[in-house]
């Protein structure tokens, strides 16, 4: 697993994180899930059975997945919750989710049809070969799709949309479709109505591809006090060279700084000044993302005094 994965897997391990994305994807924005509520399952998905004589497996790895308890005033009832992250497009990516969900409801028959038994024994042939009584329910299963890349995701959306265009609708209406709910930053309008710094990251997100800008916005109050996994989401998804300290909380402008002084000195032995005059130089030009290569690389390097005329 690298670096982006697992970034972007231990922000959603937790259940702040979580509870808000929860929120804005399922019900949109309303503040319905808490954070408490939340309970942490096997991100494994299993399958297994004789068919045809024959044993067959399937196993298959979740990123996040949680049990969510939502409480009204008049009941109380639970939902399962995965989250997938992807840092490119995938374009089969419902039919992906549509097998995950399905191993899941599965899992639940096969976990009813073991407490019948246990409970009661094989009093009823029927029952024990369905798994289920009549009075038996799924808890719902719900896989939020997280895109992390810079535009829109214009992959399938659905089960339906992967079929061509021309199949009759009297089929489609015996094809039951499957949509897929996704997270896509660019296509967010308002990320203010997150409630944590997840709103901070889709900011992020929604302009890596443009560093002036990245910048500026890392300048903004709401960068100044970014919790740890969410700044090391930032720095491992836009791909921005800086360290990230130790620290609960990280002051991404603060970082950004101390990282291009720390590496002014480090180059004191090629000539402080020299270096000094081509960081600051990369800096003018917006090419903050180039500082390390810079740094680490001396063929780089001499392309960049070469670049900016610097002797």
């Amino acid at each position: 697993m690298g670096q982006k994965d697992v970034c972007e897997k231990n922000l959603f391990s937790d259940n702040q994180y979580f509870a808000d994305l929860v929120n804005m994807m399922v019900f949109h924005g309303k503040q319905v899930v808490a954070p408490e509520s939340l309970s942490e399952l096997d991100s494994t998905e299993l399958f297994g059975d004789i068919i045809n004589r024959f044993p067959v497996s399937v196993q298959k790895f979740r990123d996040v997945m949680k049990r969510v308890i939502i409480k009204t005033s008049e009941n109380c009832y639970y939902l399962v919750v995965g989250v997938e992250n992807q840092t490119s497009l995938h374009y089969a990516m419902a039919v992906r989710s549509m097998l995950y969900d399905a191993l899941n409801y599965t899992q639940q028959i096969a976990d009813i049809a073991k407490f019948h038994e246990k409970q009661e024994g094989r009093k009823n042939t029927k029952d024990y070969f369905t798994g289920m009584r009549k009075t038996d329910k799924l808890v719902p299963v719900i896989t939020i799709v997280v895109y992390w890349g810079p535009d829109s995701w214009d992959a399938p959306r659905s089960l339906h949309e992967m079929f061509p265009e021309d199949i009759p609708q009297e089929i489609l209406d015996l094809v039951p479709d499957y949509k897929i709910p996704v997270l896509a930053p660019c296509e967010v309008e308002n990320p203010d109505l997150f409630q944590t710094d997840l709103k901070a990251v889709i900011k992020a997100l929604q302009v890596m591809n443009d560093k002036k800008a990245l910048k500026a916005l890392l300048r903004g109050p709401e960068f100044q006090s970014l919790e740890h996994d969410a700044a090391v989401a930032i720095q491992a998804a836009t791909n921005l060279k800086i360290k990230i300290p130790e620290t609960k909380e990280v002051n991404m402008c603060k970082a950004v700084q101390e990282w291009r002084e720390e590496l002014l000195t480090e180059g004191h032995g090629e000539g402080e000044a020299k270096l000094a005059s081509l960081f600051n130089a990369m800096q003018a030009d917006k090419a903050i993302a180039d500082f390390a290569k810079a740094a680490a690389d001396p063929k780089f390097r001499a392309k960049m005094y070469e670049k900016y005329g610097i002797e």
